[in-house]
Order: C-alpha cells, then sequence, then structure tokens
C-alpha cells in the first residue's frame, strides 16, 4: 500500500497481488477538500433524502397520488386533466419541499440549487431524481402516477381494499370469497 499527498489530498493505492481475480487491480481513494457549493448540494441532497423517508411527506405524496391516479391512463394521448394535475402537484410537493429546505438548511436558495443541480445530474439518483425530475419532466410525472394507480390495483385484486384512500370506491367480495372487486379504474 503507498500513500502519497498532492494538492488534491491524499491518494492511496493498493496493488492485490496475491488475489488471482484482482491481480494488479489498483483502489484508488481521494480524500479532497469540497468547495462551499460542494458542501451546500452534499447538504440538500442528504436533506431530501430524510425528508422523502419521511412518514409525513410520504403520506402527503400518497395521498396526492390516491386521489388523482383515477384520471390517469396509459394511452399515448395526454388529456387536459394531467397537466392541471401535475401543475398541482409542482405546487403542493415543491412547496412543502422548498419549506422544509429552508427550514432545515441555513442559507438554501432554491434557484441557486436548481442551478446546481443541472450541472450535477450525475450526482443524483434513484428517488430522488425521480421526484426532483417529476416537478419539470411531465412523462417522469405520469409514470409516477400509472405506477401508483397499477400498484393500487394490484391490491384490489389481491383483496387488500384500501377502504381509507379517497376516489377509490370498492363494491364486492374479495376474490377468494367468490368473486372479483368492483371498482373505478
Amino acid at each position: 500500500m503507498k500513500a502519497d499527498s498532492s494538492s488534491h489530498g491524499t491518494i492511496i493505492k493498493h496493488d492485490f497481488e496475491d488475489d488471482t481475480d484482482m491481480d494488479e487491480t489498483e483502489f484508488v481513494f481521494a480524500s479532497n477538500e469540497c468547495s462551499p457549493e460542494d458542501e451546500m448540494f452534499d447538504i440538500i441532497i442528504g436533506k431530501i433524502e430524510e425528508l422523502i423517508m419521511d412518514e409525513e411527506f410520504n403520506a402527503k405524496q400518497q395521498t396526492f397520488f390516491a386521489e388523482n391516479c383515477v384520471h390517469f391512463t396509459d394511452d399515448e394521448e395526454n388529456k387536459f386533466i394531467y397537466t392541471e394535475i401535475h401543475n398541482k402537484y409542482v405546487a403542493e410537493i415543491e412547496a412543502h419541499i422548498d419549506a422544509y429546505l429552508k427550514e432545515e438548511v441555513p442559507g438554501y436558495d432554491p434557484e441557486q440549487f436548481f442551478t446546481m443541480l443541472r450541472n450535477r445530474e450525475d450526482e443524483v439518483v434513484g428517488d430522488i431524481w425521480d421526484l426532483l425530475t417529476s416537478f419539470t419532466d411531465f412523462a417522469v410525472f405520469k409514470d409516477l402516477m400509472l405506477s401508483y394507480r397499477s400498484q393500487q390495483k394490484q391490491k384490489l385484486n389481491m383483496g387488500d381494499y384500501l377502504d381509507t384512500e379517497p376516489d377509490l370506491t370498492v363494491l364486492g367480495r374479495s376474490p377468494t370469497k367468490g368473486g372479483p372487486p368492483r371498482g373505478h379504474f
């Protein structure tokens, strides 16, 4: 193992000479100092990760999906109501995220964050990326709505009735008790 110091921090290299599967494989660990912008971006992304794990936020998002998924179909044509629902989603969920970040991150500026985000798209993946792009990319939003609707239909088909969910009226019996459920989807 070798440690080299440079103007970029400490780099540690290790050659795995004894391992037949990893002959001459080199791992490099670099410790670089971050710019204030890097630190701010990492803090904001960390807070968004915390938020999407928050029960209150998830309940708010799930309620929105439950109230509106019935309007979405997997057709090529997009109905006007989709745009209205998307605009409502952006207003409600983005406002919730902005309020949370303004409270949790000193110096948070939404415009500055979205500029950083455009320059660092490759640094954000998974659920965070889906959430953030659902505000600006209608196709991502529609996919989220269709996915939610599909999940709800599967639950109904398995007899897991969601009578607490708004707009999901189910009449009938469980498939295991003599017939398929009836509802509106």
